[in-house]
């Protein structure tokens, strides 16, 4: 599956794995990305320094976070004090919002895309099926 994001008249795509997105002028960037089905480890210190140093974080996957045995992106949990990254399947998506240490996430299903709006003037996350009144 493909996944990006969409921003000013611009779409760029995400590296497989757990991406951070930071806030650069009017735009966002990837300040941070982990391949973690090909075992890379989350750098907690990382991530923290990035969710600190912006006013909101933006964290989305693209593929799969998680593939097989691998857990290095389970410090997450503790990190966003969200347990979201205990459950997660193969080619589960998530898309998530960090501000002022609290977060917010949208699950996808297994191998279904997973689409989402994210208002980064009111730093709300906001669900297709919310956005078009159909849940």
């Amino acid at each position: 599956m493909d996944s990006g994001y969409s921003t000013n008249n611009s779409n760029n795509s995400f590296p497989s794995g757990i991406n951070f997105l930071s806030p650069i002028n009017s735009s966002l960037k990837i300040s941070l990305s982990y391949q973690t089905c090909a075992n890379a480890v989350v750098d907690g210190d990382a991530v923290q320094k990035l969710i600190s140093g912006n006013a909101f974080t933006i964290i989305a996957s693209s593929d799969s976070v998680t593939c097989g045995n691998n857990s290095g992106y389970k410090n997450l949990s503790g990190i966003l004090n969200k347990n979201i990254f205990e459950s997660l399947q193969f080619r589960q998506q998530i898309i998530g919002l960090v501000k002022d240490g609290k977060s917010d996430f949208i699950t996808g299903l297994p191998e279904v895309p997973l689409d989402a709006f994210i208002d980064t003037q009111k730093y709300s996350l906001i669900s297709i099926c919310k956005a078009f009144d159909d849940c």
